[in-house]
């Protein structure tokens, strides 16, 4: 009884197909984690080991006037407009390189904020990467410095400051 080899043609054709959908859904999925970056309200910058720009959400882009992809290459340094951190690094939000992670407060001339920072290690070391979220707390510090005023630098810990809404209601 003879066997009948199954035809090449077909074979392959599939292989190649699945790469082109998984290609199509890696590309979707890639475009998708943009849009949900940029949605984010709090600044985000991601910056190389070189002090480099390599990432900025919509948001602070918008708040410099810019489109996100004209900061890419360059220096991080530029984004010293943001705040006065007291960092000695070409960042102005880095404090310490040795954390994988860290926040702390730092300010400018009219807003405070909030730095939470996140660094990856790549593949490579030239891979490495450090995030920063800038989350702007400056009516959450104004609403404690007057909580304070009122009631005389009572413990502020039964007060949750972060449900209070911008209204004031």
């Amino acid at each position: 009884m003879r066997t009948q080899k199954p035809k090449s043609r077909g074979t392959a054709a599939r292989p190649v197909k699945s790469r082109r959908t998984s290609f199509s859904q890696l590309e979707r999925s890639k475009q998708q984690w943009v849009q949900d970056i940029d949605a984010i309200s709090d600044f985000i910058v991601v910056h190389d080991r070189d002090w480099k720009i390599v990432r900025t959400n919509r948001s602070l882009a918008d708040h410099l006037g810019l489109p996100p992809v004209a900061l890419v290459g360059e220096a991080v340094s530029r984004l010293r407009q943001l705040a006065e951190g007291d960092g000695t690094f070409p960042c102005p939000f880095c404090l310490y390189t040795g954390l994988s992670k860290e926040e702390h407060i730092i300010s400018s001339s009219d807003k405070i904020y909030l730095v939470s920072t996140s660094r990856t290690s790549g593949a490579t070391e030239d891979d490495a990467r450090t995030i920063h979220v800038l989350k702007d707390i400056t009516d959450r510090r104004e609403a404690e410095r007057r909580y304070r005023e009122l009631y005389g630098g009572q413990d502020l810990s039964g007060f949750d400051f972060a449900d209070q809404r911008r209204d004031g209601r």
